[in-house]
């Protein structure tokens, strides 16, 4: 039997699948969901999911950002252990956790969807399900780079 390929997909079909598969974002309490901007590189260079959402008076709207290469790195580490946790976030996300902890939840609500990962609690974080991965076919992903 050969080598099971890695359930995590590629940063490019990150790219492609956010926001086609997943665009919102649930809080983890009540509120506004998080809203998928735009992909654009940050004063740094590094291309980054931008994210929008309300402040709490609802006087103006807040951008953030979440690190590709964290997102990969985060969706890796989900993969490899069955867990993504607030310090796991910080350990491996530490551009994207500067910003506030609202990161991991834009995190983790792509991990429940595109891995089936569920949060488990407060404390506890993101939590792998056995369904791996699958490559879903779009228009753009017949072209090899």
């Amino acid at each position: 039997m050969g080598e099971i390929e890695s359930t995590v997909p590629t940063q490019s079909a990150l790219q492609q699948m956010i926001p086609e598969i997943v665009g919102t974002f649930l809080k983890l309490q009540n509120g506004d969901p998080y809203r998928f901007e735009e992909w654009a590189s940050d004063r740094t260079g590094a291309t980054c999911l931008y994210y929008l959402f309300h402040s709490h008076d609802h006087s103006k709207i807040i951008r953030k950002r979440v690190v590709l290469a964290e997102l990969h790195a985060a969706m890796q580490h989900l993969s490899d252990s069955g867990r993504f946790d607030r310090s796991a976030y910080r350990r491996l996300c530490p551009i994207s956790a500067s910003a506030g902890p609202c990161g991991f939840t834009v995190m983790g609500r792509i991990f429940e969807t595109l891995l089936g990962a569920h949060y488990s609690g407060l404390g506890k974080g993101f939590v792998a399900q056995l369904r791996p991965f699958t490559a879903r076919p779009t228009s753009a992903s017949t072209s090899v780079h």
